[in-house]
């Protein structure tokens, strides 16, 4: 895996976290994946992207109380 900062390989740290080389961010191995995952979808697709974020955003606002939402 690669850094999402600076694109410098990611070295394990324990068992699920890994840790830059480069820059010394450190990401979850969970987190690391869903932002892979979120990056190949927005280069397959920008408009898409952005369309599903919409709806997910619109699916978890539609959850919160009335008095909750801004």
């Amino acid at each position: 895996m690669k850094c999402p900062q600076c694109a410098a390989r990611l070295a394990p740290v324990g068992s699920e976290w890994y840790r830059c080389g480069g820059c010394g961010y450190e990401i979850a191995e969970d987190a690391a994946r869903l932002h892979v995952e979120l990056a190949a979808a927005f280069e397959a697709d920008p408009g898409q992207f952005f369309k599903d974020v919409e709806a997910r955003r619109d699916a978890i606002r539609a959850l919160e109380p009335v008095w909750h939402r801004r």
